[in-house]
């Protein structure tokens, strides 16, 4: 089993999914989406293998699909870290290539803020 951890960023993300979900679904719903997040994040952790990379998509990425989103991660030596959750109707590609300096950034500071733990 991995480990995993979610940037600020993807709590952020999740944290917005959450409130649009209460806002048009009302908050039962939004529990329940939110928790099919959260198994999807299980499945992975436990599961890595699950992770898909894309053709067109920068090698430091993987993805995997959780009801109308994408989680998009990397990996760094045995921790899979969340960097973002995205919406699958974006054009996730293009908008990869325009954060992925940032996302590995906030990935790698992440991860050795973890190690001096």
């Amino acid at each position: 089993m991995a480990d995993l951890q979610l940037t600020d960023r993807a709590m952020f993300d999740l944290s917005e999914i959450r409130d649009y979900s209460i806002n048009q679904f009302g908050v039962e719903a939004a529990n329940r989406y939110i928790e099919g997040v959260q198994n999807g994040l299980l499945l992975i952790k436990e599961h890595p293998g699950l992770l898909q990379t894309k053709d067109k998509a920068s090698g430091a990425f993987s993805f995997y699909p959780v009801q109308k989103h994408h989680l998009v991660c990397t990996e760094i030596e045995d921790t899979i870290i969340v960097l973002t959750v995205t919406h699958c109707q974006i054009d996730l590609i293009s908008r990869l290539a325009e954060l992925e300096p940032m996302l590995l950034e906030e990935a790698n500071i992440l991860f050795e803020s973890l190690k001096l733990q």
